[in-house]
């Protein structure tokens, strides 16, 4: 249905009669989100697809479906499948300005503004870009949020205890449109943030108590407890 309403769009732009001029190419707003926090959150939207209940959508079932490879193709895929199939923009063609976190596209079929969610603060900015409006004349009201939905508890148990091996990590944060929103040092800092075996710092040289026993601490993830040295 978007298809044949873009398709008549552009028959309407392209006719000579006087309402054509009248008639404005479509104006899109895509968003792109880092894919950990991306799934467990698509998880939960669709909690009824998984699970009975969304306290019965648990971590195993979230990491069992983060790890299907469809799921990966279909996000990989999206912004050439959809973006580029249906407007013909394609995101790749240039560098992402990743310090500023949006960035616009243009062509004769769309005027496309993509921002990443965790630019979301400059959100008013990117959309007086896409308009051409003031950033200041836009009102940003914080909606659709994951605290304020029924299912908010075992969301936030399932992102608390969510851990993923060295070898899942790199399979995820290589995939190229995570490689083209994101530096290395944000893409370390997502991996940081879901792995499950961390290496603590080595004691600071100079120790005279060479090879006295570290503090251990247990680390949750996956429902199993990981061994942590202080």
């Amino acid at each position: 249905m978007l298809r044949v309403m873009i398709a008549v769009n552009r028959a309407m732009r392209a006719t000579n009669r006087p309402f054509g001029a009248a008639v404005r190419k479509p104006f899109v707003v895509v968003g792109v989100r880092e894919p950990v926090s991306l799934h467990v959150s698509y998880c939960f939207e669709g909690w009824w697809v998984y699970a009975d209940t969304p306290a019965g959508l648990t971590t195993k079932i979230v990491h069992e479906q983060l790890t299907r490879d469809a799921w990966h193709r279909h996000c990989n895929n999206w912004f050439t499948d959809e973006l580029y199939e249906t407007f013909g923009v394609d995101v790749y063609a240039q560098p992402f300005p990743t310090k500023r976190g949006w960035t616009i596209y243009e062509n004769n079929q769309a005027r496309v503004m993509l921002i990443r969610q965790e630019s979301l603060s400059v959100l008013a900015d990117a959309l007086g870009a896409l308009y051409g409006y003031d950033p200041n004349s836009f009102q940003v009201i914080p909606a659709n949020l994951s605290e304020d939905k029924a299912y908010a508890r075992p969301y936030n148990a399932v992102k608390e205890t969510l851990r993923l091996s060295e070898r899942e990590l790199d399979s995820i944060y290589a995939l190229p449109y995570v490689q083209h929103f994101y530096t290395p040092q944000e893409i370390a800092a997502f991996k940081d943030r879901w792995r499950a075996f961390k290496i603590a710092p080595k004691a600071a040289r100079g120790n005279k108590h060479k090879g006295a026993a570290r503090a251990l601490t247990l680390t949750p993830a996956n429902g199993n407890y990981y061994p942590r040295y202080a």
